[in-house]
């Protein structure tokens, strides 16, 4: 008589499958930062070369136009006014925008291109990237009337230098600023440039030749995301400050005078001049902002792309930031 014998199937005891859960919990652990790491330096990667041909789209104004954009351009007579932004949308490849703005109107007057969003001006580590749009007053930076009622602006995370904030704030420690006109800030065409002015400015058009203290000493532009938010160290203190900045055919785009803010972001005028805050109202703006842990990315004149600490001090950064003034800079 054959008799057969039953095999009974091990399975996992209760216990064994809470180690293996546990085991599978700590690495998931252990490799999200790795991912999120890897994720950050792509974006990262990815706004390095948006300002790396930001650069390479202001080299190739100058080789046209013989000197960089000026930052705004008004015209109170017409009301026209552009920005930095909208005069080298041709050199970016913006052929849809570019072929059909007219630069003889100003942006709400006839081209309604402004909501348009450009990747090219968008850090992609930059909060809700491709949806921030926003109206603005008639009435622009410095009591300027812009001419127009209220427009929809796509975003931009970058921005050029102008010059050191109005406020003659004795915490920044760099040589006060020389304005033109006192009441708008605009210095007509053909103007000097004062050694402490930015190398992209309201009403000036700076040649690489202006640039003594050297092209790859100086600043063109650099980050500064999250308009119309107010951020301060990475936390959002208001979601929706109207006017604030942050879209590429609006005029603060082309008005931009940092005055650096207090390391808790939330005093403006301080030694903080990146990733503290980045607030911007009437008499200037905290600084430059990104949302890279460390620093910012910052454009220089013979168009590379830097990425500076923000711990950087006022002085060597606003050495940086002036063309003209024959400081030796030492780039962290």
């Amino acid at each position: 008589m054959r008799t057969s014998k039953v095999r009974r199937q091990r399975a996992f005891t209760l216990v064994e499958l809470l180690v293996v859960i546990a085991i599978i919990g700590i690495l998931i652990a252990l490799l999200l930062p790795a991912v999120q790491a890897a994720r950050e330096a792509a974006r990262r990667s990815q706004c390095t070369n948006n300002m790396k041909q930001l650069g390479l789209a202001m080299h190739n104004y100058h080789d046209v136009y013989k000197a960089f954009p000026s930052s705004l351009m008004t015209d109170a007579a017409t009301g026209n006014w552009q920005v930095w932004s909208t005069r080298i949308l041709p050199f970016m490849e913006q052929t849809n925008i570019s072929s059909t703005w007219d630069n003889s109107l100003p942006p709400a007057a006839g081209n309604g291109l402004t909501d348009k969003v450009i990747d090219g001006f968008v850090c992609p580590s930059a909060p809700s990237a491709t949806s921030r749009t926003a109206g603005i007053s008639g009435v622009g930076p410095a009591g300027i009337d812009v001419g127009v009622t209220e427009i929809e602006c796509a975003p931009i995370d970058y921005i050029v230098y102008c010059g050191p904030g109005f406020a003659d704030d004795p915490s920044f420690e760099f040589a006060e600023f020389a304005y033109g006109d006192t009441t708008t800030g605009v210095f007509a065409t053909g103007d000097a440039i004062p050694p402490y002015q930015g190398s992209v400015a309201p009403g000036t058009y700076t040649r690489i030749a202006d640039m003594t203290d050297g092209t790859s000493n100086t600043v063109l532009a650099g980050e500064r995301i999250g308009g119309p938010a107010w951020y301060v160290r990475g936390s959002v203190v208001h979601a929706d400050t109207g006017n604030f900045g942050g879209f590429w055919a609006c005029p603060d785009v082309g008005f931009f005078y940092p005055m650096g803010s207090s390391d808790d972001g939330l005093t403006l005028a301080g030694q903080c001049m990146i990733n503290c805050s980045n607030e911007d109202d009437a008499t200037g703006t905290a600084g430059f902002y990104a949302m890279h842990p460390g620093g910012a990315n910052f454009l220089l004149g013979d168009a590379s792309v830097r990425m500076l600490s923000d711990g950087v001090t006022s002085a060597t950064l606003g050495a940086m930031l002036t063309s003209a003034n024959g400081e030796v800079v030492e780039i962290p």
